[in-house]
């Protein structure tokens, strides 16, 4: 997983994965030859409910939103420094508070379910948020409005440039579905 460099005068991310700054060796034969650096061995604590570290799909189908953002957010913190985390936390923040006050709508649109013949989904539509009792399939189906207009509302509490927004909500987006948390694959169009 990559994630964006944030922009201008922040810091970057202190895990870069791009090619000037991979170490190698040269063989005798002259190929490039890259060292395979293992991530730091993080053993599960055993007050986790779930291995964290080898879902199953079992796993993967029970995890609701909130769990799943903060898994996002534990392996986010693994390869970026501290400034950019800050960003990446208020951003997950901002998804999620959007995602409960739209995600109910755009599950019951891209499921098409009528309310009035389900009344025990009507009654979590009206008393549950949407992060506590869903997973993140539809996750990715807010997007448009979340970059266009729920960021731009709430900019006052926190503010994310514009291209940073989006390089977020594609790396979200592209984590959940490589991730199988979601059927849904985001594209992007030109």
């Amino acid at each position: 997983m990559k994630i964006p460099q944030p922009s201008n005068d922040r810091k970057k991310p202190h895990h870069d994965d791009s090619e000037e700054n991979k170490e190698g060796s040269s063989d005798e034969d002259g190929s490039d030859e890259r060292q395979n650096i293992p991530p730091p061995v993080i053993k599960r604590d055993p007050k986790w409910k779930r291995d964290y570290f080898n879902l199953t799909e079992q796993d993967r189908t029970e995890m609701l939103v909130d769990e799943i953002f903060a898994l996002y957010l534990f392996r986010t913190s693994q390869r970026v420094n501290e400034d950019f985390y800050k960003i990446v936390l208020a951003y997950v923040i901002f998804f999620r508070e959007c995602l409960n006050e739209i995600g109910w709508n755009k599950r019951l649109e891209s499921e098409n379910i009528d309310l009035n013949k389900e009344p025990q989904l009507a009654e979590a539509v009206n008393n549950q948020q949407f992060c506590l009792v869903n997973t993140a399939e539809h996750a990715p189906e807010i997007c448009n409005e979340f970059v266009t207009v729920y960021v731009d509302q709430n900019k006052h509490l926190y503010e994310i440039q514009r291209p940073d927004q989006i390089d977020l909500t594609i790396n979200l987006c592209h984590w959940l579905f490589e991730s199988q948390f979601t059927c849904s694959k985001l594209s992007m169009i030109t």
